[in-house]
């Protein structure tokens, strides 16, 4: 049967047709003979908004928007702000009332809105001729995902802001100072992960001589990245947020076999004491309060972690050893951690602009200043101003009218950090990003534990949070979620329920107040309950 494509290698094989067509010789920066008037809308932080008391005029009187009036004759006006928090809610009124500037940000469900109402102008044939060479490098650092997201029936009908979704990745971070007291080796299967944590609970890894410590510390809505079960449920090959491939079709992987194997270890681990008993009223400050008086021996993370808590931790206790590990599987064969969309928020361009193009030009523009492997990077545009430390160091990235992200930057610095430290590459320190993290680095390696976050994220080593990701990159270790897309008419109606659900019944299988085949059960009634409906869905939209 022919497999049907996940929703990013399809979309990625229609934006084919809007692949860079710069043959025609068009200049995607080139500046306009008469001024070009936009407007647009802005959600205003407490960063922006201090700057906003200080100087009223800043939103358009600044770097960005002075360079878009001088350099491209693009005169840009905001037709509205608001405050963050209310401005999903305000862009939901405008586009009920069908009352929208040129372009604006907006979120998934509102793009989908949008292209419903017929209000989103299609870009396609626009990006395909004015999206600059370094514009279309940094979606193809994104794998394209980004634009997969802003495509619908093959039309691209919004400019992503992308983040990147190799950072979404999950492994494990570990004692390793425990791992070697107790005499093991760092666990590269599922068994050997297991026997590390029953070791880290019954044989006094931190030598006090009392039962005070746990193998595995978890919150009690553990359905999460951070301080959950995702790094136990996915070296299981165990989505349960995510949607796989299967048949021909997709299915939630909520309702997979894999995840009742993952429930069934989870629920073994606490009958013994290993996963701790009391996660069911933990919320995670408190498991970060654990994890830093060094009561907890490993747990599921990302590379955020290495700042929070585990900076904490160090300076708590500077014998531990927190390293990041991989996930591992108990077949045999290299796990896979799965990635989300890189973008959770798009510039939509109104269906009534006359110069849809102009805001390609402000994408161009952010990826040409804000990068810092860009050619024409300009640290000022950032807001970073270490080149002079008399000033202030502001965020004038927030002031763009439009931004996106390098995709791959953080895997960036610490490629260049390890070429540095471990290739003696001198010309890593010529690179702004790099500089400030080999810095970092270096700070550390001399002593001060201060700077231990610095290591712990983009150190030169597999062992870092970056290191890590760098390991799962370069070793196929990424699955895509087989959906992506906003959320659909039924997701919207069920899953709440449906989450509760899950939540409910997962936490008493782990618990043991239900056995292992009340799951049966909860496929039933998830089935019953709108998860049948939202499958449906899911694969029409993927059709």
């Amino acid at each position: 049967m022919k497999k049907l494509l996940p929703i990013v290698l399809a979309a990625a094989l229609a934006l084919g047709a809007f692949m860079p067509m710069l043959a025609e010789a068009t200049d995607p920066m080139a500046k306009y003979a008469e001024t070009v008037k936009l407007t647009t809308a802005k959600s205003i932080g407490d960063s922006l908004q201090s700057f906003i008391d200080k100087k009223p005029d800043v939103l358009t009187d600044n770097i960005w928007f002075n360079d878009y009036r001088n350099l491209f004759n693009i005169d840009v006006a905001y037709s509205w702000t608001a405050p963050s928090a209310q401005y999903r809610e305000k862009m939901n009124t405008q586009i009920a009332a069908n009352d929208l500037p040129d372009f604006f940000q907006v979120d998934a469900s509102q793009l989908k809105m949008l292209v419903e109402y017929g209000a989103a102008a299609d870009l396609t044939d626009v990006f395909a001729k004015y999206a600059s060479p370094f514009t279309n490098e940094m979606m193809e650092a994104d794998m394209r995902v980004g634009l997969g997201q802003s495509t619908f029936g093959g039309k691209l009908m919004a400019l992503p802001s992308v983040g990147g979704n190799r950072d979404g990745s999950v492994f494990w971070w570990i004692r390793y100072d425990w791992l070697e007291k107790l005499e093991l080796k760092e666990p590269e299967t599922f068994g050997e992960m297991l026997e590390t944590l029953y070791a880290f609970t019954n044989n006094d890894p931190d030598g006090n001589g009392k039962d005070d410590t746990v193998g595995l510390g978890m919150v009690k809505e553990f359905i999460t990245d951070t301080f959950g079960i995702n790094a136990l449920s996915e070296g299981l090959g165990a989505y349960i947020t995510g949607w796989v491939g299967k048949d021909g079709a997709v299915e939630a992987g909520t309702i997979q076999p894999e995840v009742k194997k993952a429930l069934e270890t989870l629920a073994k681990l606490y009958a013994d004491g290993v996963l701790d008993r009391e996660f069911i009223v933990k919320d995670s400050s408190k498991v970060a309060e654990e994890v830093v008086s060094g009561k907890i021996g490993m747990f599921s993370g990302g590379h955020a972690q290495a700042f929070w808590p585990l900076q904490d931790a160090k300076n708590a206790n500077l014998d531990s050893n927190w390293r990041a590990i991989s996930i591992v599987s108990d077949n045999g064969e290299k796990p896979k951690t799965m990635l989300d969309g890189s973008a959770s928020n798009f510039y939509a361009v109104n269906v009534d602009c006359e110069d849809p193009e102009a805001v390609v030009k402000l994408y161009n523009y952010y990826y040409a200043k804000d990068p810092a492997l860009s050619p024409d990077f300009d640290f000022h545009y950032h807001g970073r101003l270490d080149a002079d430390p008399e000033s202030e160091i502001t965020e004038y990235y927030n002031w763009a009218a439009i931004a996106s992200w390098y995709p791959m930057q953080n895997l960036f610095i610490h490629r260049g950090v390890d070429s540095y430290f471990n290739d003696g590459d001198e010309s890593a320190l010529e690179n702004y990003w790099i500089m400030d993290n080999i810095n970092g680095n270096q700070k550390y390696m001399d002593g001060d534990t201060s700077y231990w976050s610095t290591f712990g994220w983009s150190g030169p080593s597999d062992y870092s949070g970056e290191g890590r990701i760098d390991y799962y990159d370069k070793n196929g270790m990424f699955i895509q979620n087989a959906y992506i897309g906003a959320a659909t008419d039924s997701m919207t109606l069920y899953n709440v329920t449906l989450e509760q659900l899950r939540l409910e019944t997962f936490t008493k299988i782990i618990t043991g107040e239900s056995s292992i085949d009340e799951f049966d059960n909860y496929i039933a009634q998830w089935k019953k309950l709108g998860g049948d409906t939202i499958t449906q869905e899911v694969n029409d939209a993927l059709k």
